[in-house]
């Protein structure tokens, strides 16, 4: 498969889901509601901790805990310590954890999640 075929067939965040940020004290809540049960399915297989971090460039020490709510089709990712996120300069100001929601939005999945629905 060549690299223009795979960026073809993999999926970002966004296609699957919508994304809902807040903060809330000294974390910040990152809801992400599929778009159906597929899209559900290949999220909580998929969009892991560990791709979030990397994703966002956040430090992989970073506190951060996934809960899955698959009554809802969702996915909730809560990020510890959130006032003094360092993911580069458009983070230095973001209230209400806007921006992070938006980056999760562009968020890649890794190229087997889109090829396997």
């Amino acid at each position: 498969m060549t690299a223009n075929q795979e960026s073809a067939t993999a999926a970002t965040v966004g296609q699957l889901a919508l994304v809902r940020s807040r903060r809330g004290g000294n974390a910040t809540t990152l809801g992400v509601v599929a778009r159906g049960l597929s899209a559900y399915a290949l999220l909580c297989r998929e969009l892991t901790v560990v791709q979030v971090q990397t994703g966002l460039g956040l430090d992989p020490d970073r506190p951060i805990r996934r809960v899955e709510l698959p009554n809802l089709l969702a996915l909730s990712f809560l990020i510890e310590d959130a006032r003094h996120l360092e993911a580069g300069p458009s983070l230095s100001y973001d209230p209400n954890g806007e921006v992070l929601g938006i980056a999760l939005l562009d968020l890649r999945l890794p190229h087997s999640a889109a090829s396997s629905d």
